[in-house]
């Protein structure tokens, strides 16, 4: 018989057949049990034993059940059963096509790279994977054990072992999805507890003039003034303009859910429940939120004297219990104006940065109101005195048509009886305060200090059509207006009942120290922290800068 080997890559045993001394070749028990049936093999022929270690006749071994026992051993795992996957027919390719197509049309088709649904995909092909290879490298397990043991029980913990793969492949799947990475977020036990701090530039302050002034502003004009520094901590603004009011926040990460709260207290609060809900973007380690408040604008415009108030700040971070902080604020009267304050400004790094900033540029402008219901009597009584047929502003296009208008409106001021006073005192604070007199306090009164006679004097000009500044220098405020044919003349108020317009236009615009004409470089620097600016009321009004309207 000639000699049959087996396929290279095949590992099966192999045994040597002697025939009258011989060695006639290499065979398996089942080359061997068919060789017997077919007669090439005889039973005098002898086989090698290699556990006895000596040659047996072939007759004395029972070569079919060895052959059924090795052949079962090399059986493939694609067409042996594998013992808790029987409902999978592995003789059948249905479900190695079916299985993955399903997974692409239910996960990957028409789903952005690395979208839940495509984690969802990867879960279960993982989770695929790893059954086939967890049942195959198991099927072997406890093999030394008792074979009827083995056939009834299988290898131990094979349940239990293959529940605890699959919870940390669903676990780890779920962890790159955006709700698992936001359970993250919320729960890890490495985060720092939640905290804040109150934030603002004016020490616990509300000033209603700046309030009722800002209440209004123009987002897109004031955004395009007031760029961020570079390194300053992000900002989150309930309005482009941000707040005066708002919180210091910790350790923000993407995906954080605030809700902000304040409130003041009191049967009627001045300021009613504001609340500021939004997810952050991206991670800031220190960051400001600054709510849109609601104020009760009756009850500012008609504070006369200032006084405390509580007010209550919650805030809380993903749905986490509330953190309440109170405290007392002062609220000032309506007639003190912020000129200086205290900067606060937050770093990405978390150094505060303080600056003092002057103000007074565009506070200032809330406390000039052409539209006053008194105007219009005082430009009737202008009339009445003859010194003009009407109040044209610009319409003739010269210096002597606006500047008759001009002495017209001092004379019939200095009527009224209106005089200069240097009070000024107001309730001492960290911020810098400048006293100022309400239209109709200015006239009920009939005293006005430099910035009160000032305000008086630029509404009136404006409400006739012409372009009116407020001019600051160290300690000093007067107006200016501008001319149709010449430069901007200045104006100096606190002449009013003890000079001429002539006098007071030559002092403010020439001959005093604090002129336009010998500070004329200084203003047209504009370093606000010189001490020499203006305060550009139609600019301010762009801004969105309003008049504190008229009281009662």
């Amino acid at each position: 018989m000639a000699q049959r080997h087996t396929h290279p890559h095949m590992s099966k045993k192999l045994f040597k057949i002697a025939r009258s001394g011989r060695v006639i070749g290499d065979f398996t028990a089942k080359q061997i049990c068919e060789g017997i049936l077919s007669g090439h093999f005889l039973g005098t022929d002898h086989y090698w034993d290699p556990e006895l270690k000596a040659w047996r006749f072939v007759r004395e071994k029972d070569w079919h059940e060895s052959a059924e026992e090795f052949e079962d051993k090399e059986k493939s795992v694609w067409t042996k059963p594998i013992k808790g996957l029987s409902f999978l027919d592995f003789n059948n390719g249905w479900w190695m096509l079916g299985i993955p197509l399903g997974i692409y049309r239910l996960c990957f088709k028409n789903s952005r790279s690395g979208s839940d649904s495509q984690i969802v995909g990867w879960t279960l092909i993982a989770g695929i994977i790893a059954t086939f290879l967890y049942f195959v490298l198991r099927e072997d397990d406890g093999q030394n054990t008792d074979q009827a043991e083995k056939e009834n029980n299988g290898p131990r913990f094979l349940w239990t072992g293959y529940a605890v793969m699959l919870m940390a492949i669903i676990l780890t799947g779920a962890s790159f999805t955006k709700r698992g990475q936001q359970a993250w977020r919320d729960f890890t036990p490495l985060r720092d507890d939640f905290h804040y701090e109150v934030w603002s530039d004016s020490d616990r302050e509300i000033f209603p003039s700046f309030e009722i002034s800002f209440s209004k502003l123009n987002e897109e004009a004031v955004e395009k003034l007031m760029e961020p520094e570079k390194g300053e901590a992000h900002e989150f603004n309930q309005e482009k303009h941000g707040g005066s009011i708002g919180i210091r926040l910790f350790d923000v990460r993407k995906g954080d859910r605030y809700e902000i709260k304040v409130m003041s207290d009191g049967r009627t609060p001045l300021i009613s429940e504001s609340t500021y809900a939004f997810t952050a973007d991206q991670d800031y380690a220190h960051s400001i939120a600054y709510p849109r408040l609601t104020y009760d604008y009756a009850q500012l415009r008609a504070a006369t004297q200032t006084r405390p108030i509580n007010l209550k700040i919650t805030a809380s971070r993903n749905g986490g219990s509330p953190m309440t902080v109170t405290q007392t604020w002062q609220l000032r009267q309506i007639n003190d104006c912020p000129t200086l304050i205290r900067s606060r400004r937050l770093q990405t790094n978390g150094i505060i940065k303080n600056e003092t900033m002057n103000v007074a540029i565009i506070t200032l402008a809330g406390f000039v109101n052409e539209n006053h219901p008194s105007i219009p009597r005082i430009l009737s009584e202008a009339l009445a005195t003859g010194e003009i047929d009407s109040f044209s502003g610009y319409q003739e296009g010269t210096d002597i048509s606006v500047l008759r208008q001009l002495n017209a409106i001092w004379k019939v001021l200095e009527k009224k009886g209106i005089r200069y006073s240097s009070i000024d005192t107001t309730t001492g604070s960290s911020t810098g305060v400048q006293h100022v007199r309400l239209i109709e306090d200015t006239l009920s009164t009939r005293q006005a200090n430099c910035v009160d006679g000032s305000a008086l004097f630029a509404s009136i000009a404006i409400k006739i059509g012409m372009d009116a500044y407020l001019i600051l220098t160290p300690g000093h405020c007067y107006v200016a207006i501008d001319m149709p044919e010449s430069k901007p003349i200045g104006i100096e108020m606190t002449m009013i009942g003890s000079g001429s317009f002539v006098d007071a236009a030559a002092m403010a615009t020439s001959k005093g120290d604090y002129s336009l004409r010998r500070n004329q470089k200084r203003f047209e620097d504009a370093d606000p922290n010189s001490g020499y600016t203006l305060v550009p009321i139609a600019f301010c009004r762009e801004l969105g800068v309003q008049p504190i309207p008229a009281g009662k």
